[in-house]
């Protein structure tokens, strides 16, 4: 496992949906097979919790706000034209010595769907 997939592992844990079951599942562990009983129910509530307020479209909307206002929605026509779109590849690893194409990482599904319909090139840095 390299640093990119520890790095993808401990974000998908800290999402809402495992976090909040991660911490209602340590406290009925706490709850149900030790003698922590009080931190068992503060785990377990706690999670619970999270779960709830994950679930509430206005506090995603809130916090959506600050990410979204910056970059109103535009109609197509108004968008200036271009001949090249810079397509943000993300898991691509490094080439080889002697290689002329990228190499696909785990993760690279933009990369890849652009490939396949002909829209990317992959362009070897000396």
């Amino acid at each position: 496992m390299d640093g990119l997939d520890l790095q993808r592992l401990i974000t998908a844990l800290l999402m809402p949906l495992p976090l909040g079951l991660l911490l209602a599942g340590a406290g009925l562990i706490l709850l149900v097979a030790t003698r922590w009983r009080r931190s068992g129910w503060l785990l377990a509530v706690g999670g619970l919790v999270v779960l709830f307020l994950a679930a509430l479209p206005d506090l995603a909307r809130t916090l959506m706000v600050g990410l979204e206002q910056p970059y109103p929605p535009r109609p197509a026509a108004e968008c200036p034209k271009a001949e090249a779109i810079v397509l943000l590849g993300g898991a691509m690893q490094p080439l080889l010595a002697g290689e002329g194409r990228g190499r696909l990482h785990r993760g690279s599904d933009r990369a890849w769907e652009a490939a396949q319909k002909k829209l990317i090139y992959f362009v070897s840095e000396k």
